[in-house]
């Protein structure tokens, strides 16, 4: 049974009810909670995560008349009951935000949820937070769970880990510090800093030797059909007129066939659903804590090393300058194709992500 009617106000005032309608309210919540349950135990934690959101909307500002207290009550339990199961849900989908907020609302309704404080140091975790990530797992820890609780061992262990990683991280710094002392990286007096070479990968440097032989290669026809220099012009004189020589013409941009740009997409579409493409781009995304500008700029190396072979394919070169003329050639179809529009979306939203949302 689909639920998709979402009843809620907007006005940031209660809604008063009478028994018959908090009794029609949170019967669709729990409607909705079972299609929540049924999504997530098939794995599809996105759906899961929109039925809980659609039940914290349903319940949001909503009273008994009267302060009917056992309606109440049971108003605030379906809603406790909701955000909990947002909180494992969000996780499961990587929405670390939505996860955070989630424990928030549980715990504001139920301080002593330590599973859900659990959960909430995981989301910290991954948010980069890891200050409060051990703060909430130290006051799982210090609960007042049996020692055996599964929660309180799990929060232990993980409550470690982080002590551990964070004593190592803090001993490299200072090593690193002390080494940057004695080699006088911060006296004013340090020598000039050596250039490093960019990193190029053995398949972009293969790539990028090919475009240049290529090159090579027309030079010299070039000089074979009419001279390498071309023909000479005529030296100024004083006596002489002012030659003026045309200004050479700027490239001509690519043009591409519908046909070429359909299969220069679907080829898109295909390298970045792959899981292990997937799994990089999530990694992308964790290592620029979901900022759309930090993780754009990790982006832009990944999507070029990524299509080289489609870039050699279609004769653009291997290039950041190569893969923004693709691009563009693509995009020229937009206004006339809804399909190329189409098509680009599909690919946006895999390659962005949950950062889109963020």
């Amino acid at each position: 049974d689909q639920v998709d009617l979402v009843p809620g106000s907007d006005s940031g005032t209660k809604r008063v009810l009478p028994s018959s309608e908090v009794n029609s309210v949170l019967t669709l919540a729990d409607e909705m909670k079972q299609a929540g349950k049924e999504s997530f135990e098939q794995h599809d934690y996105a759906m899961a995560v929109t039925r809980f959101v659609q039940i914290t909307n349903v319940l949001q500002d909503v009273a008994a008349v009267d302060a009917n207290v056992d309606e109440n009550e049971a108003i605030a339990t379906a809603r406790r009951l909701a955000y909990r199961s947002l909180s494992i849900a969000a996780l499961k989908n990587w929405e670390w935000n939505r996860a955070r907020h989630a424990c928030d609302r549980v715990l504001e309704l139920d301080p002593a949820d330590y599973t859900v404080m659990y959960r909430q140091a995981k989301a910290y975790q991954q948010l980069g937070r890891f200050d409060l990530a051990r703060e909430r797992l130290q006051a799982v820890v210090n609960s007042d769970l049996e020692a055996s609780d599964p929660a309180r061992k799990i929060a232990a262990r993980e409550l470690k880990r982080l002590q551990k990683e964070s004593k190592k991280s803090d001993q490299a710094l200072r090593g690193a510090m002390q080494k940057g002392a004695t080699a006088g990286v911060f006296s004013q007096d340090r020598p000039p800093s050596a250039v490093v070479p960019e990193r190029v990968s053995p398949r972009m440097e293969h790539f990028m030797n090919k475009a240049r032989a290529e090159k090579e290669k027309e030079k010299e026809k070039g000089a074979e059909e009419g001279g390498a220099a071309g023909p000479a012009r005529p030296s100024p004189s004083p006596s002489s007129e002012r030659v003026t020589y045309p200004e050479p013409e700027p490239p001509k941009k690519r043009v591409l066939t519908p046909e070429q740009v359909e299969e220069i997409q679907t080829k898109q579409i295909e390298l970045f659903n792959d899981p292990v493409c997937q799994d990089e781009l999530m990694k992308l995304r964790l290592d620029a804590d979901f900022e759309h500008v930090r993780f754009l700029h990790r982006l832009k190396p990944f999507k070029l090393e990524k299509q080289l072979g489609l870039l050699a394919d279609h004769g653009f070169e291997p290039t950041a300058e190569g893969l923004n003329a693709m691009e563009r050639a693509v995009a020229a179809h937009m206004a006339d194709l809804p399909s190329v529009g189409k098509r680009g979306k599909e690919l946006h939203l895999l390659i962005m992500g949950d950062v889109i949302s963020v």
